[in-house]
């Protein structure tokens, strides 16, 4: 049985903290999530980090089927558009954004 991650070890809301800001920022800038998660007092290096991103895509990638791929890129384009407008809930002004330009 491998070992359990740090990550895992995160405090829920934590967690899932680190699991937006790595979907929103396309599964990247691991040094910058190791040094946020610093911050808060959880020392978990970037590799780690890098290894539960890396899981994390693989099975998002796993459950989506291709089909919806068109419809999540326009979902991240508007999350991706809230956060360059500075909007406080990213993800209320990206829904905003989304519910605007589709039919209903």
């Amino acid at each position: 049985m491998p070992p359990v991650s740090f990550v895992h070890l995160l405090p829920k809301e934590v967690r899932d903290e680190l699991v937006n800001r790595l979907t929103s920022n396309g599964f990247g800038q691991y040094e910058a999530l190791s040094e946020w998660l610093k911050s808060l007092g959880h020392d978990i290096g970037k590799t780690a980090i890098h290894r539960f991103g890396s899981q994390l895509k693989s099975d998002i990638e796993n459950k989506i089927p291709e089909s919806s791929y068109p419809m999540i890129d326009f979902r991240l384009r508007c999350i991706e558009a809230a956060v360059n407008s500075g909007a406080s809930d990213v993800f209320e002004v990206a829904q905003s954004y989304f519910d605007w330009v589709t039919p209903n």
